[in-house]
């Protein structure tokens, strides 16, 4: 028996990339600083954008 076994209420969200016409999938590399600096603003930007998604839905109810 675990110490911590039904101790906690642990949710798990998965994040998918949305698709784009600038997306990198399928190639072998592209890691340019562009790149990868453009990735990582969408990604923030998406991130942001479901937290806040979430926190709206939260507050309604």
């Amino acid at each position: 028996m675990s110490l911590v076994e039904d101790k906690f209420m642990v949710k798990v969200y998965r994040i998918d990339r949305q698709d784009d016409k600038d997306t990198i999938y399928g190639k072998a590399s592209d890691f340019t600083p562009t790149t990868l600096e453009n990735l990582y603003k969408e990604g923030v930007e998406d991130a942001n954008q479901w937290f806040d998604n979430l926190y709206k839905k939260t507050n309604n109810n």
